[in-house]
């Protein structure tokens, strides 16, 4: 049924009277115009800011997701240990690694495309916020020193303040414990 319901049948998907969308990103577009959100301001130049982190974020900030969350939770999916050392690399590189791009996309302003925040700092908190001591702590096990990211580390703190951020995250909060549990082992292992 769920996958008559639209040919691309992942996870999000969203019914609005019978418009079926999948993609949190199209899906976050789509609500942010029809309920014109704050999130997802009309400014053009906000919003081609957005369209664009969003464009980059499938090749880039999700290998935090691929490198770090992925192997721990997904072991059924055998990514290796190459792979996720790879996409470790990837993170770190100084030139066109993952957190230095991130670290200079923040330049000087307090969050990602903007001086309010956007839709695209709520996706890139799912790669980020996970990886952080105070939910997972992958980075840490992983070798990797926020320390060496401190806007990354700011915005995290910022968006952290947002209305609602307790509330969506408290099923990760909740599951912490034994996702980092089993995340410590596998660190032990050498297989994140």
């Amino acid at each position: 049924e769920y996958q008559a319901r639209h040919a691309i049948a992942t996870i999000p998907q969203m019914d609005d009277n019978g418009f079926v969308l999948s993609e949190s990103h199209a899906i976050m577009f789509y609500l942010g115009e029809k309920f014109n959100w704050s999130l997802y301001p009309n400014d053009l130049k906000v919003r081609a800011r957005i369209q664009e982190y969003f464009n980059w974020h499938w090749s880039n900030s999700r290998k935090i997701t691929y490198g770090l969350f992925g192997p721990v939770m997904r072991p059924d999916l055998n990514m290796g240990e190459e792979f996720t050392k790879a996409q470790k690399k990837a993170l770190t590189m100084e030139q066109g690694g993952v957190l230095p791009t991130l670290e200079r996309l923040l330049g000087s302003q307090k969050f990602l495309c903007a001086d309010v925040p956007t839709v695209a700092d709520l996706a890139l908190y799912c790669e980020i916020g996970q990886g952080m001591d105070n939910f997972l702590g992958l980075f840490t096990l992983s070798g990797i020193n926020m320390d060496n990211y401190p806007k990354i580390v700011a915005w995290t703190k910022e968006c952290e303040k947002l209305k609602g951020f307790e509330e969506s995250h408290a099923a990760l909060a909740k599951m912490a414990p034994m996702i980092k549990k089993k995340a410590s082992q596998m660190a032990n292992k050498s297989k994140l």
